[in-house]
């Protein structure tokens, strides 16, 4: 690091200015990735794995799912400054401070409905429009499959096909899905 950088201010600053950006420019493509770029770029070697598991925009996406990454992308980055300031502007046990703050966010609830958890999915910032919108869909498909009065074999027939299409989604998402069917009947 040079000398005249102070993280404590720049991490600090950056926090304030994303989310002001973000709240106000959430929606312009170019806003979101000078905003990306800055962060990324100054950050980049001076904050472990802050750039693990970003999204990667495609040349063919067009201007609303660039957008759409840029964003959930930047929120990604703040998030991580913020878990940087909790953990005293240190990279020293920085990834363990990721693994303690993943813990306290999985919720395996089994009771949980199906509105909930469309609810829950929508307001995760690790994932795109698009695939929120797909997954609403397919809760929507397995909440009629588990509404139908047959044989739980008939049913767990029906439900396969979406354990496999669970089995190819983010972890935060599938912890959410998965109780639902350990309690259908």
């Amino acid at each position: 690091m040079d000398n005249d950088f102070n993280i404590v201010e720049s991490v600090d600053k950056d926090i304030r200015k994303a989310k002001m950006i973000l709240g106000e420019y959430s929606h312009d493509k170019d806003k979101m990735e000078k905003l990306f770029n800055h962060i990324l770029f100054r950050y980049i070697d001076k904050i472990q794995n802050i750039a693990d598991d970003l999204a990667v925009i495609s040349p063919y996406s067009g201007n609303i799912e660039a957008t759409s990454i840029y964003m959930e992308n930047v929120q990604k980055l703040v998030k991580r400054l913020e878990m940087f300031k909790g953990n005293g502007y240190s990279n020293e046990g920085l990834f363990e401070f990721y693994l303690r703050s993943e813990d306290i966010e999985d919720k395996f609830d089994s009771t949980e409905s199906i509105s909930d958890i469309i609810i829950d999915i929508g307001m995760m910032e690790n994932i795109t429009i698009r695939e929120k919108e797909e997954i609403s869909t397919k809760l929507g498909e397995i909440e009629q499959i588990l509404a139908i009065t047959e044989t739980k074999s008939k049913k767990w027939e029906r439900l396969r096909p979406y354990v496999v299409w669970i089995s190819g989604k983010e972890y935060s998402v599938a912890i959410k899905i998965l109780p639902l069917f350990l309690r259908f009947r």
